[in-house]
């Protein structure tokens, strides 16, 4: 409720400067593209010690991000961005004998102030605070031939989640634009359920910290 809260009250300040602003016609304010990228995580958990004496560990809040976006330019200083996709991680040291990977869908909305650079808007910052939506998570390993170790697959309760990003974007033309953006999100899981072979009795697995830093590269087509 608090994270609603005050994702709220940022999207009425933005409002706010939306309207406040002299209407300004703007051609091909729409878009579509593609977001690919990935990070890491603030916290990683060790599930294998290697031969070495090293861990082999993964973490809830990094891992690869694909996501479709769709914005809409409401003048030269208010965007508004829906993301749907999904993030992977997987074990940050590969093991012969064994594979871990947390996959959860996410969807993004994110308010965002556009900050032109230079003339002719083909060259802008957004800086934007918003808020996700991160469901079907799942933790899917097969360690059984690890000693001690079990294939299972636990599952997660959906949870909500708040960020801010950067992004630089380039108008190619009036079509096509590309962006380069650096995002800070923060989440926190809570285990639902299980295959029934294994449940976790540590707390970064029972509340996993899903919070972390992604790069993203982002290409849209504009109509």
């Amino acid at each position: 409720m608090k994270k609603i809260f005050l994702f709220s009250a940022l999207l009425v300040g933005f409002m706010q400067l939306l309207f406040s602003q002299d209407a300004t016609l703007v051609q091909n304010k729409n878009r579509i593209g593609l977001n690919i990228g990935g990070g890491g995580g603030f916290n990683s958990v060790p599930f294998v010690k290697l031969t070495d004496g090293t861990e082999s560990s993964l973490s809830f809040g990094g891992g690869t991000l694909v996501q479709i976006e769709f914005g809409h330019e409401f003048n030269r200083h208010f965007d508004l961005a829906f993301d749907i996709g999904g993030q992977f991680s997987t074990l940050d040291k590969t093991i012969n004998n064994g594979s871990v990977e947390f996959d959860r869908s996410v969807m993004s909305l994110t308010p965002s102030y556009i900050l032109p650079i230079g003339s002719g808007d083909k060259m802008s910052l957004k800086f934007g605070a918003g808020i996700d939506l991160l469901y079907n998570a799942d933790l899917n390993f097969d360690l059984s031939k690890v000693p001690g170790g079990v294939q299972d697959d636990w599952k997660y309760n959906a949870t909500v989640g708040e960020h801010l990003n950067i992004v630089y974007e380039v108008n190619l033309n009036r079509r096509f634009s590309f962006s380069t953006a650096l995002k800070w999100h923060n989440a926190n899981y809570t285990y639902k359920s299980s295959g029934g072979k294994s449940f976790p009795t540590d707390n970064n697995l029972k509340s996993p910290d899903g919070s972390g830093i992604d790069f993203i590269l982002g290409v849209y087509y504009h109509f």
